[in-house]
């Protein structure tokens, strides 16, 4: 094994000096194999699992690889600005295929620019830094199954022909998902509060889960696995089994994870379970909805940070965490389905 956090992930290729003596004409590139290391560590936190699973044979890693310029020859310039305008804060690069489609064949009239790359890119080095790349991303593959049921029930899915990217083009993945670029982000709470959420997940009276702001990837993973959990074992869909949803700008690829999140960017459902994250609710006050029309919180309130008194509810803190459960006698509004149930005994 190599090691995924061990190897280079980047290659130096010295393409020559064009013509020796003249300054200005030193031709070199770096391969910037980073975007294939971010995806290695989306997929083993839940993203972007077909995307890597897809990567069969080293050219396959060309796809995920930036081309840097380290060397400029003084007839590339102009091309080269231009086509690699970076956005703010970036470096300037071409995705490979971008850069590689530059570089033609031209006959007795090919720039010696243009040979030397395609003379030149293809040699043992960049073919030792593929493989050594390939065989990164396969420990990786070899070492998600078992990660969670989500991460099973997505692999069975691929493994069968059934997953919901199975007939798009890899280019469409990707533009269509681009919410996933910047990868799961960091944890946001405390470690005591994701034990206590992986508790409450797990208590059978939790049939709705509502969470704003959204803006942590593991409490989503934690929710929709959950979500997949129940769903396998009492042989249903996603939703029947627990319904959730979220507010806040981080999305999930509910197509791959075979989830049913509802995603709200105003407004929100009912949580038999709500948590309260960090920063701005985007919404009123928590202890503003308790007892008005708009409540749309139960019996369990999981907050990162403490919101003083709840009426109604006993309160329960721990670093990070603050938990309010609703007393006995507690008045609770009814979550939907308990509405529909009454509304058809009437």
């Amino acid at each position: 094994m190599i090691g995924a956090d061990t190897i280079s992930w980047t290659l130096e290729l010295d393409l020559g000096r064009l013509r020796p003596g003249r300054i200005g004409q030193t031709f070199a590139v770096l391969l910037d194999g980073e975007p294939v290391r971010a995806l290695v560590d989306a997929a083993r936190r839940g993203s972007r699992v077909f995307e890597l699973m897809s990567l069969q044979r080293p050219g396959d890693l060309l796809e995920h690889i930036d081309v840097r310029m380290t060397a400029l020859p003084i007839r590339l310039a102009p091309w080269w600005h231009e086509a690699s305008r970076p956005r703010a804060g970036e470096e300037a690069h071409l995705s490979f295929d971008e850069f590689d489609r530059h570089f033609q064949w031209l006959g007795d009239d090919t720039p010696a620019e243009h040979e030397a790359w395609r003379d030149r890119w293809e040699g043992p080095d960049t073919r030792a830094f593929l493989a050594r790349l390939m065989q990164a991303v396969d420990e990786a593959k070899a070492g998600l199954p078992g990660s969670d049921e989500l991460m099973d029930h997505e692999l069975r899915r691929i493994q069968a022909g059934q997953h919901a990217h199975q007939y798009r083009p890899l280019a469409t993945i990707r533009r269509q998902t681009d919410f996933l670029r910047a990868g799961p982000g960091p944890e946001l709470h405390a470690a005591g509060f994701y034990g206590v959420l992986a508790s409450l997940l797990l208590q059978p009276a939790v049939e709705s889960v509502s969470y704003r702001p959204g803006d942590d990837y593991r409490v989503l993973r934690m929710m929709c696995n959950e979500q997949r959990r129940r769903a396998d074992e009492q042989g249903c869909s996603p939703g029947a089994a627990l319904a959730l949803c979220n507010l806040a700008n981080r999305r999930v690829d509910n197509d791959a994870w075979g989830s049913e999140l509802l995603m709200y960017e105003e407004g929100m459902g009912w949580g038999d379970l709500w948590i309260e994250g960090h920063g701005d609710p985007c919404g009123a006050p928590l202890r503003e909805l308790l007892g008005n029309p708009w409540q749309k919180f139960g019996r369990w309130v999981l907050a990162a940070s403490d919101l003083g008194e709840l009426p109604g509810y006993a309160q329960e803190s721990g670093p990070g965490w603050n938990l309010y459960e609703a007393l006995s006698g507690t008045a609770l509004p009814r979550p939907p389905k308990e509405q529909e149930k009454q509304e058809k005994r009437a």
